[in-house]
């Protein structure tokens, strides 16, 4: 495994922090080029990184995985980590990190299947709703305010009841179109999330497709691809979610899930994905 380190002065290191050998980290580094600005309220980087000459072959490389970490300093040379997925470990601890697909599943061209995805027409085409066991009382607390990372309309989850949602469910649903059926879907969503802690079994944020099957149908993604941070700025999350053949998709959820917290969602989109090369 390999480590590239970008610094806002533009010095780029590759360390053997991951097991890369001198010489195998020394190629990478002298192959990559890496480039860093400065601004008034902060500083951008970018990396572009030959996977060749980490002596990975592209031919038939479909995806790697991959984590992005970022450390805010302060005057004494310390500061909090930041990651794109968080390991429990090291931030280079990939095999707990995230995957890059180097094959895209989608096409440019590809149509959302959901509607009022960006929340401008209120609430058209969604239900707020949660479940049975929910000790919540109306109005249940999700609503379309402007908060989204443009200024623009989106959703907030936000419930400070700790006893309540130790057993309760906010869900934010839209039905899907009958003619769906099994295949491979991506449901894609920007989110926000600020002091999300759970207080039942499961607590967290997610979003699923709900499928109907004999003898019962599932909650296809939901654990997966949960957010379980307390702390989360605004991301796009692509939930790569198989139904499988004999299930039919029902509905998508957004849901609060047996926590507390202030979540925002945007820009939501269900996507499938097309069947042969």
């Amino acid at each position: 495994m390999y480590v590239l380190h970008g610094f806002p002065s533009g010095q780029l290191q590759s360390v053997t922090d991951a097991g890369a050998d001198e010489g195998q980290a020394k190629q990478l580094g002298a192959a990559t080029r890496f480039a860093a600005a400065i601004g008034e309220t902060g500083w951008t980087a970018e990396f572009a990184i030959p996977l060749a000459a980490a002596g990975i072959e592209l031919d038939t490389l479909e995806k790697i995985r991959f984590n992005l970490g970022a450390r805010i300093g302060n005057k004494d040379g310390r500061g909090e980590w930041f990651a794109w997925t968080k390991t429990g470990k090291a931030n280079y601890a990939v095999d707990r990190a995230g995957e890059l697909v180097v094959k895209p599943l989608l096409r440019a061209s590809a149509e959302n299947i959901l509607r009022n995805g960006d929340f401008e027409q209120e609430l058209a085409f969604w239900r707020k709703t949660t479940n049975r066991e929910s000790r919540l009382t109306e109005p249940l607390p999700v609503m379309r305010v402007r908060n989204s990372r443009n200024g623009n309309w989106c959703m907030r989850f936000d419930c400070s009841d700790a006893e309540a949602m130790k057993e309760s469910i906010v869900k934010l649903i839209q039905g899907l179109p009958a003619e769906l059926g099994p295949g491979t879907y991506v449901l894609r969503y920007d989110l926000c999330v600020s002091e999300l802690l759970a207080r039942g079994k499961s607590g967290m944020f997610c979003g699923y497709i709900r499928t109907k099957a004999e003898p019962t149908g599932s909650n296809a993604g939901q654990r997966k691809y949960a957010c379980k941070e307390g702390k989360l700025p605004w991301s796009r999350r692509d939930c790569v979610i198989t139904v499988p053949e004999g299930a039919k998709p029902v509905f998508v959820s957004l849901q609060l899930h047996k926590a507390t917290g202030t979540v925002w969602v945007d820009n939501v989109a269900l996507l499938r994905v097309p069947e042969g090369p």
